[in-house]
């Protein structure tokens, strides 16, 4: 009896220590684990994609509640492309975040790159999972992979000028001064970090100015793409602060 009672908590005692207490998958179904040092590669769907989504799912191999703090690191990102982190339902401003995992639940690990420079390189990130007694940490990379084009399809033509926003960061307003030749009409589209579009604006030809009312904007960063007789020439961001 004594010799079953001791390989019974030998064998408890080994479950808790050597299983982990969260694994980590690249699908809700929980059934392709993503394994430390792998890496994962968000490839374009077309030439002129800008945006690449990440999606993870974090299950929690406890009965009980688990909290976890979730790192991303820019390994190779181009200076001007933007970051964002989400968890669970919520975005930060922020590389790194604390969260809280239901029992035996799964949770939701979106991490999305906004491809602003006019280049066609691979942006590489560190992704570090830990719980929050720091036992157990699960890292990986994600590698956001352009087409051999251009990511935001067409150069900017050098007879248009279009500013960069001002004053960045904003708070009741937001400008842009240009100058268009004649009949290249244009829309200015302004996004959110998550890429729901908040409004559109014309763009008449000639020698102008644009003004954009902020006042009603969540503080963070947005999004904004100008197109000229229907091609993408910039993709930009600017920051509204209050």
């Amino acid at each position: 009896m004594k010799k079953i009672i001791l390989l019974a908590i030998v064998w408890f005692t080994a479950v808790n220590t050597y299983s982990q207490s969260f694994t980590v998958y690249s699908d809700e179904q929980a059934s392709n684990q993503i394994l430390n040092s792998d890496t994962i590669i968000v490839n374009a769907d077309s030439a002129g994609q800008v945006t690449f989504d990440f999606f993870g799912y974090i299950k929690n191999n406890n009965p009980t509640s688990l909290n976890l703090h979730i790192e991303i690191q820019k390994m190779y990102v181009s200076e001007d492309n933007i970051v964002q982190l989400c968890f669970g339902g919520v975005c930060y401003t922020t590389l790194f975040c604390d969260g809280t995992i239901d029992g035996s639940a799964i949770g939701e690990l979106h991490i999305t790159l906004y491809y602003t420079a006019n280049d066609t390189t691979a942006n590489l990130i560190k992704v570090t999972v830990t719980d929050g007694s720091k036992a157990d940490t699960s890292v990986f990379y994600v590698k956001y992979q352009p087409q051999n084009t251009s990511a935001i399809a067409t150069v900017k033509p050098q007879t248009i000028y279009f500013s960069k926003p001002y004053p960045n960061p904003a708070d009741a307003f937001v400008r842009f001064s240009y100058n268009i030749p004649s009949e290249q009409d244009g829309i200015l589209t302004v996004y959110s970090i998550l890429g729901d579009k908040i409004e559109t604006k014309k763009i008449n030809s000639g020698k102008q100015s644009l003004s954009i009312n902020t006042s009603a904007y969540k503080t963070g960063y947005y999004i904004y793409i100008l197109e000229i007789n229907n091609k993408k020439v910039i993709t930009d961001r600017f920051l509204v602060r209050h």
